[in-house]
């Protein structure tokens, strides 16, 4: 009997699953981190935009050469594909984590991640109004379940002091989150997973320097004592770049 192309060996498919875990689980205390790591420097006068642009060309140094080696030469891809890129270079990279970044400077960490990851409630709803793809019950179950912890962890009923930047800005991010998932769950393009991330981290280094370029953002870094945990690193008065 042929063997269809999908066809998956079961011992085969869960190694596929475990490192599916494994890697998702690594991006997730990755990201975790971030807003704990940028936090003091944000505190100590970096400004949103530097620190988007050292950490997205950090990882951009390190993927592209996976994302170029992904390609394997079939750049008619990429040529193919250019618009997609840069929106998920702009949004989905660029955007997501400046507006998270800006929106940790009003508010704690936890509830600006918080905020951002509404995005899979966003993306049903997209589906749902875009697509027709009418969302079943345990997913609203679980939308309703993320609204309300939403609303608990911002303390809403008790009538707390609230950031309107900052819950803006978390939203801000909210709308990259969801961008990033629905580029990225979208196979029909072609690209390798890989290549496109490369793209996008390409794309998403370029455009906080672009707009510096043209007057529309402050990048500045190299501040006095950026404090984590017990160390404090001691550097000279913040600089423009």
């Amino acid at each position: 009997m042929a063997t269809l192309a999908h066809d998956t060996h079961p011992t085969e498919a869960g190694a596929r699953t475990a490192a599916g875990l494994g890697f998702a689980l690594l991006s997730a205390v990755s990201f975790g981190l971030s807003g704990a790591l940028a936090r003091p420097l944000l505190e100590s006068g970096w400004s949103p935009g530097a620190t988007v642009l050292l950490r997205i060309g950090i990882g951009a140094l390190i993927v592209v050469p996976f994302g170029v080696h992904a390609l394997r030469g079939r750049w008619h891809l990429v040529r193919r594909n250019a618009g997609l890129i840069a929106l998920y270079g702009a949004l989905a990279v660029a955007g997501a984590q400046f507006c998270y970044f800006s929106a940790v400077q009003y508010m704690q960490v936890g509830p600006a991640i918080l905020i951002e990851f509404t995005a899979p409630a966003a993306v049903v709803v997209w589906l749902w109004l875009v697509h027709g793809q009418r969302p079943g019950p345990i997913t609203l179950a679980g939308a309703a379940v993320a609204a309300l912890g939403l609303v608990l962890v911002l303390d809403l009923v008790s009538g707390a002091d609230l950031s309107i930047a900052g819950v803006l800005w978390a939203l801000g991010a909210m709308i990259g989150a969801a961008t990033y998932f629905i580029i990225s769950g979208d196979h029909g393009n072609g690209l390798p997973p890989m290549s496109l991330a490369a793209g996008g981290l390409v794309v998403g280094a370029a455009v906080p320097r672009a707009i510096q370029l043209l007057g529309g953002l402050l990048i500045v870094l190299g501040v006095v004592g950026v404090k984590l945990g017990e160390r404090t690193t001691v550097r000279d008065e913040p600089t423009p770049v």
